[in-house]
């Protein structure tokens, strides 16, 4: 179930309850609405960057991970991750990443999107003690930019995809998964 809040100058924030091993509070999201598309938006609250730890928020990019095989030396249980691919039409299946993966048991929680569906989705069946994948519809426009901005905290990962879907997936990761 998702409320929304009112607050200044017409802004209204929406929360909702998540379950998953845990039952939590999402992350705001601050609700707009687009009259040119007709659609409703969302976007993390900013009051989150008040929260973010020092190298913990990374902007992602083809360059990054094409060039350099990954995002570097990002790690952890809490994290922010945007990420923007402009040539997500040549996929042949899914674009996207993986959080809270531990190669060595074999554990992550994937966050992709298939062009040919149009669905992107959170994957968490190969983390420990779940085996859950939330998808939500997507409609990306042929030269449109895929955006993905991803938040990890802790057990849960959420993301919110070109400020139109939003997704959020409980795990539960082993303490040695924070790469990705």
């Amino acid at each position: 179930m998702t409320r929304t809040a009112a607050g200044e100058n017409g802004r209204r924030v929406a929360y909702g309850a998540v379950r998953g091993h845990y039952t939590a509070t999402s992350i705001g999201r601050d609700l707009s609405f687009s009259r040119d598309e007709g659609l409703l938006l969302q976007q993390f609250v900013p009051e989150l960057k008040s929260l973010r730890k020092e190298g913990s928020h990374v902007n992602i990019n083809e360059k990054n991970v094409w060039e350099h095989g990954g995002v570097g030396k990002v790690k952890g249980r809490q994290l922010e991750l945007v990420e923007r691919f402009s040539q997500w039409e040549d996929a042949k299946e899914t674009i996207g990443l993986k959080v809270l993966m531990d190669k060595e048991l074999g554990e992550w929680c994937e966050i992709s999107y298939n062009p040919k569906n149009e669905l992107i989705c959170i994957d968490a069946t190969r983390e420990n003690e779940i085996n859950e994948t939330r998808c939500g519809s997507l409609v990306v426009r042929e030269k449109e930019i895929l955006q993905m901005h991803v938040i990890v905290d802790g057990t849960f990962v959420v993301v919110i995809a070109n400020n139109v879907t939003a997704i959020t997936s409980g795990g539960v990761p082993s303490e040695s998964s924070v790469d990705v």
